[in-house]
């Protein structure tokens, strides 16, 4: 589930986002949290909410516990069952493990576990930026906890910003001098930064350049893989020998399975994350998302090995016809992975929107239809959902259930943001291929009104007029 910003979240969610800043400028700390709270509930992945939510509650904090060395005692008790429960379980349901960690930062906005539950919770749910805003408001309760620090350094390299990650690897080896974490933490982000400065990435500003959070994690693989490989090779054989001692250590296991992966040796890498995702019983899905992870980068590297090929010899048939292969076995990955999840957890709305996008893409749209349906009733997915369903039986060539189905969409949509704009485009290409030209027109109108370079609605209202003109 991707990020949202206050534009692409339900209308619900919206109006209580809305209604919590509200209260926050009357300094009414307590409304405000209730509607945060609220807010998220719907849309976990609308970070703005969750800042504002824990600026409400840390003014409250603040002014009932005060600041200083209590302050920091404080910020590391006050767990309760219900987290820890959902500490052991944060892969299995991070959902939960979420709403577990939100109730105790509710009473202590400092609460170092709450807040590493809630970051390991969050990347499970594909939230990075809500992990790291997560552990930075960790360390700003304790800026001595070594452990949340290389925590947070860890997810500055995963997500591409070597320069901050550095910053907090100087702070660790002032505290530790000896820390070797640390001192390899300088080494890699050093090596990432000296790509970005390469042409990779500005320095500077990962958000400037980067066009989406999957070449952030690409960008730090590459960075990692400029270790030695002797150091690699060597690091592999010692956690080797330890997993052979302790069998049934999953961290081992999985750390053997890091290493192989920042080697390139990506078959092993997934073998030894599967292994590792046996001896939880299946538990952790992360271990399993892992291994498909890994061989998604796997197809990637083969696919950019031919596309450099193709570039040297562009008529190459035959080099052309491998890429596809190669695209295809990424998508079949990606889709038998989904399907898996939806398997074991068939009432995780998420999982089915996301299998419906895979079948749509996939051509397969009667599949595509039955999970759509299902993951309508998701109020975060509601009115994508919706789209998705007009477009389904738009392929399928039935128009009739198509308008009704975007119309329907339209109807929830408050903001013209990217999502209203898809949907009333595509409304007027129903229409136009029903021969209803002035339906049409009437959507294409509404959105060239809003946004005159969506697409190429321009074109088709220039041409409208310039028939018209002609036959008058």
């Amino acid at each position: 589930m991707p990020e949202k910003d206050i534009n692409d979240v339900s209308r619900q969610a919206r109006e209580l986002y809305n209604k919590g800043v509200s209260a926050l400028q009357r300094n009414s700390a307590d409304a405000c949290i209730g509607y945060m709270t609220s807010a998220l509930e719907i849309e976990p992945g609308f970070l703005k909410a969750r800042q504002v939510l824990r600026g409400a509650q840390v003014m409250k904090y603040k002014e009932n516990k005060g600041g200083g060395m209590f302050g920091k005692l404080f910020s590391a008790v006050g767990s309760s069952p219900a987290l820890a429960q959902a500490m052991a379980n944060v892969h299995k349901d991070p959902g939960k493990a979420m709403e577990a960690a939100e109730k105790v930062l509710a009473g202590n906005p400092y609460n170092n576990q709450a807040h590493c539950t809630l970051a390991e919770a969050a990347m499970s749910m594909d939230l990075p930026q809500t992990a790291v805003f997560s552990l930075e408001t960790a360390v700003e309760g304790d800026a001595e906890n070594v452990s949340t620090l290389l925590r947070l350094a860890r997810l500055y390299l995963d997500i591409g910003q070597p320069g901050k990650a550095q910053g907090i690897y100087d702070k660790v080896l002032k505290l530790e001098p000896a820390n070797s974490e640390a001192y390899q933490g300088v080494k890699d982000s050093t090596a990432m930064a000296a790509l970005k400065q390469g042409g990779w990435e500005d320095a500077e500003s990962s958000k400037d350049v980067m066009k989406d959070r999957d070449e952030a994690r690409d960008l730090a693989d590459k960075a990692r893989i400029f270790k030695d490989k002797d150091i690699l090779q060597s690091q592999m054989e010692s956690v080797y020998k330890q997993a052979q001692a302790e069998p049934n250590n999953v961290s081992l296991w999985k750390q053997l399975g890091d290493l192989a992966a920042q080697a390139g040796q990506f078959d092993y890498a997934a073998q030894m994350y599967r292994h590792a995702y046996e001896l939880t019983g299946k538990a952790d899905l992360n271990l399993e998302k892992l291994a498909a992870q890994t061989m998604m980068k796997k197809l990637d590297f083969q696919i950019s090995q031919e596309e450099a090929r193709l570039a040297a010899e562009p008529q190459n048939a035959e080099i052309r016809q491998a890429i596809g292969a190669l695209k295809q076995d990424k998508e079949r990955v990606l889709l038998e992975e989904c399907e898996s999840r939806a398997k074991r957890y068939p009432n995780d709305l998420d999982i089915r929107y996301e299998l419906g996008t895979l079948f749509f893409r996939n051509g397969m749209v009667d599949k595509a239809i039955a999970e759509f349906q299902m993951a309508v009733n998701n109020p975060r997915t509601s009115v994508s959902c919706v789209n998705w369903l007009g477009k389904c039986f738009w392929k399928k060539g039935l128009l009739d259930l198509a308008v009704q189905r975007f119309k329907a969409a339209v109807a929830e949509c408050v903001m013209w943001d990217g999502v209203k704009k898809e949907i009333v485009y595509n409304l007027g290409m129903v229409y136009e291929q029903m021969s209803k030209e002035e339906e049409a027109m009437e959507q294409y109108k509404s959105l060239y009104d809003v946004d005159v370079t969506f697409k190429d609605v321009g074109q088709k209202i220039e041409a409208y007029y310039k028939k018209k003109a002609g036959q008058a």
